[in-house]
């Protein structure tokens, strides 16, 4: 009896521990806000129910973090979290019990590496955000640098600029940066720091979260397009000239014109090269073309901005009398260091005479018909005019014929 007694007391004492939750405390030294450097020598104490466990960041701790072994304290459980140093591990730590008790406690370490980024490969036609991510709480606001130097505080940027917009915070991420497409903004490093003004926190703990700063790199991939509604395939007529045009936007890229053989499937390189190489063409001022190419490179234009990098270019097939041979897909290709986009079409080559052969066989048609139907009416005009010619010999016939059966009588 007293054994269940002492069983049913543990259990009692169990439960009014976890009904308390857990709570996280610390015997060090923390500074305000909880604002430690990467020296510092952390324990944090859990105290809970049972079943205790840490996390870092909702996920598994940062190495060198030690657990000391479990021990009871006032009919509770305690865990400790030995951080001896923590270096650069900011960030939340959490201790959750068996029935999802939880408790966190975010430490914020004065660490280049509690501000970082992801570079960001978009595609050049649609905005992209641009986020730095922190590990402080609560998060600071954001001062945002473009590559050629200009800043953006959020709360003081330009309304009337439709490059950029600062959206509201996610997880994480203080005022992240939303830029238009590459059209109408330069790539490369945008630069972001921690904004630390209206801060109550000491001036030596400010004087070292200034210093504090990361990049964001904005590479995009080039766009390709063939000119013209009909993007997949192109009609030629044999004889004629032709011109197959592709459009290329894009930074730092090379370019490529490549011919498939529709039948022996072989690739064949009409133009290659650096769109920095680009020369006019000897005799020409508005076509360019890439030295050792026999094909051009027309209407060039090189968007002003602050990078003076981003560029438009159009190459241009010239065909001076289209052959059998010139069908096939053509393919267009262009890659910068963020990667590479391609675009093809199919050039098919109709004859001279193509477009009259569905007309010169509609005529046949009608002529036919024409002509059945000429043979028809003679052919029935002429068995009416004989059925005419054999009623006379009908009624001769007839009445010789009653004349005998007369006579008969007689």
């Amino acid at each position: 009896m007293r054994a269940f007694s002492e069983y049913f007391l543990i259990a009692a004492a169990s439960l009014i521990g976890c009904a308390k939750g857990t709570k996280i405390t610390s015997d060090s030294e923390l500074g305000p806000q909880n604002f430690v450097l990467p020296t510092a020598n952390i324990i944090l104490k859990c105290t809970g129910g049972s079943g205790l466990i840490w996390k870092y960041e909702d996920g598994s701790l940062p190495e060198g973090a030690k657990i000391q072994a479990p021990s009871t304290q006032d009919q509770s459980s305690v865990l400790e979290l030995i951080l001896s140093p923590i270096r650069h591990n900011g960030g939340a730590y959490s201790c959750i019990d068996n029935a999802k008790n939880k408790d966190t406690i975010n430490l914020n370490v004065v660490s280049a590496k509690s501000l970082y980024a992801d570079p960001v490969v978009g595609n050049g036609t649609v905005d992209t955000t641009l986020r730095c991510h922190q590990r402080f709480s609560p998060l600071f606001p954001l001062i945002w640098t473009f590559p050629n130097g200009s800043e953006i505080i959020p709360g003081n940027y330009s309304k009337g600029d439709n490059r950029v917009s600062v959206n509201a915070p996610e997880k994480g991420s203080a005022l992240h940066l939303r830029v238009a497409s590459r059209r109408d903004i330069e790539l490369g490093n945008y630069e972001c720091r921690l904004n630390t003004s209206g801060s109550t926190l000491p001036a030596e703990i400010i004087a070292q979260l200034n210093e504090i700063k990361t990049s964001v790199n904005y590479e995009a991939k080039p766009d390709v397009k063939f000119e013209g509604s009909q993007q997949k395939s192109k009609s030629a007529t044999k004889g004629e000239p032709f011109v197959l045009k592709c459009i290329v936007e894009g930074h730092n890229d090379t370019v490529k014109f490549v011919k498939m053989n529709e039948e022996t499937k072989e690739n064949t390189t009409l133009l290659e090269g650096p769109v920095s190489s680009l020369q006019l063409c000897e005799g020409s001022n508005d076509e360019y073309c890439i030295p050792g190419s026999t094909y051009k490179v027309s209407q060039q234009e090189v968007r002003a901005n602050d990078t003076g990098k981003l560029h438009s270019v159009t190459i241009s097939m010239h065909i001076t009398e289209t052959k059998d041979e010139d069908r096939g897909e053509y393919i267009c290709i262009a890659k910068n260091s963020a990667g590479e986009h391609r675009a093809s079409t199919t050039l098919r080559v109709k004859d001279k005479l193509a477009a009259l052969w569905p007309f010169l066989g509609i005529v046949g048609e009608v002529v036919l018909l024409c002509l059945i139907i000429f043979c028809y009416e003679k052919r029935r005009n002429k068995a009416a005019d004989d059925e005419d010619e054999n009623e006379p010999m009908k009624a001769e016939v007839h009445e010789t014929r009653e004349t005998n059966v007369q006579r008969r009588g007689k």
